[in-house]
């Protein structure tokens, strides 16, 4: 049996209150709310071991990314979706998750979203059908850019405390893990089965620039060829 881990703060009550609405409607497997508040983190004056050059936010969600995996570890479940709070799940996600966990090998991610600022190109060589959707890989590593909702083997999930701990990048910095050898491989389901409620960025907040980051948090465009 599957688990879902959803990435969320109490204190943005909109989208944590929308995620548990989800959860509760749409799935019957467990699932843990976890959230690093990073910006109180740093206020708390705690050390810092972090790298400097990421915002408190990031720091935060990468935090919070890094703990839903290492719970994966802990529960030693052969695989999880982690979700972010602005997901919308479709009604048969747990089906899905089912279907996928009959798919997924050693090391891998699955992505169920995946969000671009351009055209890119998914391989259907090989590709697995799933419900009618397919896996589709993606030609480069950097393709995937978002860690909205994955689907994770406990090995990636094992690979990614180790290497993020103390948190060197963001959580959906994929070409990182891959290069570092962390994961595997990546695989696409397309069309993606997950859609986002268009909550403003928490960490385009943090970043002061609004209207850029909610344009790119938005679009979703990918080719296949």
């Amino acid at each position: 049996m599957s688990s879902i881990f959803a990435i969320t703060l109490p204190r943005s009550r909109i989208r944590h209150e929308h995620i548990q609405n989800e959860l509760r409607r749409k799935t019957s497997l467990p699932y843990e709310l976890l959230g690093v508040d990073g910006v109180e983190l740093r206020s708390s004056g705690a050390p810092w071991p972090h790298n400097q050059d990421l915002r408190d936010s990031e720091v935060g969600c990468a935090l919070s990314h890094v703990a839903a995996c290492r719970r994966i570890v802990e529960l030693d479940l052969p695989a999880a979706l982690i979700v972010e709070d602005d997901v919308i799940l479709p009604d048969n996600i747990d089906v899905i998750l089912k279907k996928l966990s009959e798919e997924i090998v050693t090391g891998e991610i699955i992505s169920l979203y995946n969000r671009t600022l351009r055209p890119e190109i998914f391989s259907t060589h090989n590709a697995r059908d799933v419900m009618g959707m397919k896996l589709l890989h993606p030609t480069e590593s950097r393709i995937m850019r978002t860690a909205a909702a994955y689907f994770i083997e406990r090995s990636a999930a094992e690979n990614i405390v180790r290497l993020n701990s103390p948190i060197q990048v963001v959580a959906d910095n994929w070409m990182h893990f891959y290069q570092a050898g962390a994961v595997s491989r990546y695989r696409l389901l397309h069309p993606i089965p997950i859609r986002l409620f268009p909550f403003p960025s928490t960490l385009a907040v943090d970043r002061g620039s609004s209207t850029e980051n909610l344009i790119k948090h938005i679009i979703n465009k990918a080719s296949v060829l």
